[in-house]
């Protein structure tokens, strides 16, 4: 049976290693629903970008772009990183760039991977059933905020563990321990999310609660993503 290890913030993960392995990056408060939500409404692909400089000059080169620091739609790019935004259809069958405080970077951390996907609760349930049937070993790298350990990340990552346990055999205490965070708060997810730090930050900085919901709601976008070259897909 193959190993699943989960990274609680990309600050750890020069104690990983990528070689052989499949990486699973979590950024559930926004970047990863973002990203579920868009493609499953019919964005072509996402080009994710870790660095706003980058984003602009992809702006200015006539792409569309998108992305936010601190919570906040960075100026310079059209769209931000609120996943309900994109169920509009003027994103259909576009390609987006986008860069974010902290899902974006740990997708550039885990370059080198046998295969980079993205998971939320959003699209959880495809992405579970689809690594169920990789005969790779797994590394679930959970983003956070600012290389800080997160819960709503944390809990996202011990779904997928839980959800492989037929498949993959957890090899962290990191592992173990998100599955059981994600046990207590499974059928209260989003009383739990009330709680989070990122939860009252994002409402601070004026982030509707429809939007933040949206991102605990699981399987409304059932899609299974993976980095394909520098873009973001939709497999099959």
């Amino acid at each position: 049976m193959n190993s699943i290890e989960v990274c609680l913030t990309p600050a750890l993960m020069p104690n990983f290693s990528v070689d052989n392995k499949v990486v699973v990056v979590i950024d559930v408060l926004r970047a990863t629903s973002t990203f579920a939500t868009a493609l499953h409404h019919g964005l072509r692909a996402i080009q994710p970008v870790a660095e706003v400089d980058k984003a602009k000059q992809l702006a200015a080169e006539g792409m569309l772009t998108a992305g936010e620091r601190e919570g906040k739609r960075i100026e310079g790019l059209a769209h931000g990183n609120s996943p309900t935004e994109y169920l509009d259809v003027f994103f259909k069958d576009k390609t987006l760039a986008m860069t974010t405080t902290n899902g974006t970077k740990c997708i550039a951390l885990s370059v080198g991977a046998l295969a980079i996907y993205t998971c939320a609760f959003n699209n959880l349930s495809a992405t579970v059933a689809h690594l169920g049937t990789l005969h790779s070993d797994i590394l679930v790298l959970c983003s956070g905020w600012k290389d800080r350990y997160n819960q709503e990340d944390t809990w996202c990552a011990g779904a997928i563990v839980k959800g492989l346990l037929g498949t993959h055999t957890p090899d962290n205490d990191a592992a173990d321990a998100a599955a059981m965070l994600f046990g207590c708060v499974e059928n209260e997810l989003l009383v739990a999310a009330t709680h989070t730090a990122h939860y009252k930050r994002l409402v601070g900085n004026g982030v509707s609660i429809r939007d933040i919901e949206w991102c605990f709601s699981i399987d409304v976008a059932p899609v299974v993503i993976r980095l394909e070259g520098e873009l973001l897909r939709v497999l099959g």
